[in-house]
């Protein structure tokens, strides 16, 4: 499944969700961000029963940011539902009320969202979008809570609240920080 996801730009710049907003052909195009702009990182979870897989991030060649990632089942139990989120607050999941079931070692399907189109990172792209200079931002992908076919489950909520509380006073800090830059003589 590819999954998009917010991106929590550590500058605190205008973003965008592809997953829930169908944008026009012409605005779909995008390119790769360079990982020493932009870093997505995967939370370790010790016993988690879903691997993220080919994470990727994307900015729209219009503006707005997104991650890209497919999920697999690495448990030995059927999955019936899931939520996984990022370090920026974004979740997305399967719920129960689907009836979807994705067994040990498959991948989680691919939804019937239209495709976002890669372009090439030209100079004038990188300029255009402030794809150059030091790292701005940083993204953690972890998995919140799986449920099983059994009805046991893995559960991770109180790190994702304890990540989303440090990684908004780290938002916190860098916006005062840059008003004190903005404002200083």
């Amino acid at each position: 499944m590819k999954c998009y996801e917010w991106f929590l730009l550590i500058s605190l710049a205008p973003i965008s969700f592809s997953a829930q907003s169908p944008r026009p052909a012409d605005e779909r195009a995008s390119v790769q961000v360079p990982r020493n702009i932009s870093l997505s990182a995967i939370a370790v979870q010790p016993n988690c029963p879903l691997a993220f897989e080919e994470v990727g991030h994307f900015a729209y060649v219009t503006g707005g940011f997104f991650n890209s990632y497919r999920l697999r089942n690495i448990g030995t139990k059927p999955i019936r539902a899931f939520k996984v989120a990022t370090s920026s607050g974004a979740e997305m999941g399967i719920p129960r009320e689907l009836g979807l079931i994705i067994l040990p070692g498959e991948l989680v399907p691919e939804p019937g969202t239209e495709r976002d189109i890669i372009v090439p990172l030209t100079i004038d792209r990188r300029n255009h979008l402030k794809l150059a200079g030091p790292m701005k931002g940083l993204v953690i992908l972890m998995v919140v809570n799986v449920e099983f076919t059994d009805g046991t489950s893995f559960h991770d909520e109180p790190t994702y609240q304890a990540m989303r509380t440090f990684m908004d006073k780290i938002g916190d800090a860098l916006r005062e920080r840059d008003e004190i830059r903005k404002n200083r003589p």
